[in-house]
C-alpha cells in the first residue's frame, strides 16, 4: 500500500515490503453531518453507530467525559476520555487493560456497514456526538489523537487498511458500461489495427 499524506502516523512503513497499490490518499477533514445537509436516512446510519457507546458508558456518563467511535477498515472501536484533556488518550472500552473498571461493561468491537466507508470514501474515520449533530473526522491522525498504537500494532492496522482498500473499497466498473470501438477490440487481442494479424506480412 502506498500512503499519500501530509502527516506521519504510527503505522506508516509497517507493511511487509512495498507495493504501489492500493493507494491510500490520507487527507484529514472534519464534517458535521446536519450542517452538511446529509439526507436524514444517511444520518440515522451514523447515529446507530453511536448507540453501543451510549448504552455502556457507566461512570463515563458523567459530563466530564466524552466518547468517540473509531472506525477502521470495517470495524468500530469505542473510546472515552476526559473533556479536561482534549489532547489526551482515549480509554478503549473493548480492551480489558484500559478499562480500569470505569465502564459498566466492556464494549466489544462491532461491524461498520460497508456503505458508510463508501459514503465517506475513506477506510478510517472517527465519530463524535456534537450537540444535536454528529462530527465526523476523516482519516484522523491516530498517533496524535487516539494513542491507538497501544491497542493495535502497526503491522496489523497497516494490513487491515491495505486489505480493505484493495477489496471492499476497490472501485469496480460494470463491463456492460464499457464501450470499445472495433479497432480497440482488435488491438486489445494483440492484432494489428491495419493488418488484423499479430505480425505484419513479410514483403
Amino acid at each position: 500500500m502506498r500512503i499519500l499524506s501530509n502527516f506521519k502516523d504510527y503505522y506508516d512503513g509497517a507493511g511487509m515490503g512495498y507495493s504501489p497499490v492500493p493507494v491510500y490518499v490520507r487527507e484529514t477533514a472534519t464534517l458535521c453531518l446536519a450542517q452538511e445537509k446529509w439526507l436524514p436516512d444517511k444520518i440515522k446510519m451514523f447515529e446507530k453507530m453511536l448507540d453501543p457507546a451510549r448504552q455502556a458508558r457507566g461512570i463515563f456518563s458523567s459530563p466530564e467525559y466524552e466518547f468517540a467511535v473509531l472506525c477502521i477498515a470495517g470495524t468500530a472501536y469505542v473510546g472515552y476520555r476526559s473533556k479536561r484533556f482534549q489532547e489526551g488518550s482515549y480509554y478503549w472500552a473493548f480492551a480489558e487493560k484500559t478499562i480500569h473498571s470505569l465502564t459498566a461493561k466492556p464494549v466489544a468491537p462491532f461491524e461498520v456497514p460497508e456503505e458508510l466507508h463508501r459514503l465517506l470514501n475513506c477506510p478510517v474515520f472517527m465519530l463524535r456526538p456534537f450537540w444535536k449533530d454528529i462530527e465526523v473526522t476523516l482519516n484522523p491522525n491516530l498517533r496524535k489523537e487516539t494513542d491507538f498504537a497501544k491497542i493495535m500494532p502497526p503491522p496489523i492496522i497497516f494490513q487491515e487498511i491495505e486489505m480493505y482498500l484493495g477489496n471492499q473499497m476497490v472501485v469496480t466498473m460494470d463491463p456492460n458500461d464499457i464501450t470499445m470501438s472495433d479497432v480497440d477490440k482488435v488491438t486489445a487481442h494483440g492484432f494489428d489495427a491495419k493488418w488484423s494479424f499479430r505480425k505484419e506480412p513479410v514483403k
